[in-house]
C-alpha cells in the first residue's frame, strides 16, 4: 500500500488520510477491519512526523535565546534574554530584561548594555521604577559583541543616584 503514495514532510496529514481513502478503491471500495486501523495508525505516526518538522519561516526570521540565570544588582534580581535576526547584519539585538523587586522599598534604575570591551554604556532604557513584589519587562536596542548565530551582550542595571 506504501508505493500507491507518497509522503513529503510538508504534506499534511489530512491530505495523506485523504490519498489514503482514495487508495482504497483499488481495493473494490472496501478496506478491512486491519487496514482501517493500520491507516489511522500511519496518519497519526504522519502528523506527528508533520508536527515534528521545524517551521521554515520561523528559522529564517527573529530568534530568541533563553532566558539568563537570575542575577542580583543594586536592590533587584534580573535576567535577560536576546532577539534578534541572523539574516541581517546582527550588529544590533534586541535585549529583554525582566526585573523583579523582591525588597521592601521602590527601585530607581535603568537597564543598560555595555559595549563589547565593557567599560561604557553602550545602551540604556529610559527611568524605570519597580515597586516592591513587582516585576517588570524591558527591552533595549544592545550592541551584540557575539556573531550572527550567537548573539552575546553584556547587561548591566544601574540604581538611580537621584531619588
Amino acid at each position: 500500500m506504501a508505493s500507491l503514495f507518497a509522503i513529503t514532510p510538508a504534506m499534511p496529514a489530512i491530505s495523506i488520510a485523504a490519498q489514503l481513502n482514495d487508495n482504497r478503491s483499488l481495493n473494490g471500495g472496501e478496506q478491512p477491519m486491519k487496514g482501517r486501523i493500520l491507516t489511522l495508525a500511519f496518519v497519526a505516526t504522519a502528523a506527528i512526523s508533520f508536527l515534528a518538522q521545524p517551521d521554515m519561516a520561523a528559522a529564517q526570521g527573529n530568534r530568541m535565546t533563553d532566558w539568563s540565570g537570575w542575577a542580583r544588582a543594586e536592590g533587584v534580581e534580573y535576567r535577560y534574554r536576546v532577539r534578534w535576526d541572523p539574516s541581517k547584519s546582527g550588529q544590533m539585538v534586541t535585549a529583554i530584561y525582566e526585573i523583579r523587586n523582591l525588597g521592601s522599598r521602590r527601585w530607581y534604575g535603568s537597564a543598560r548594555s555595555l559595549d563589547c570591551d565593557q567599560n561604557r554604556d553602550a545602551s540604556a532604557s529610559g527611568p524605570l521604577t519597580v515597586d516592591p513584589g513587582q516585576t517588570t519587562d524591558v527591552r533595549l536596542e544592545a550592541l551584540n559583541c557575539g556573531t550572527a548565530t550567537n548573539p552575546i551582550i553584556h547587561p548591566k542595571l544601574r540604581a538611580s543616584s537621584i531619588l
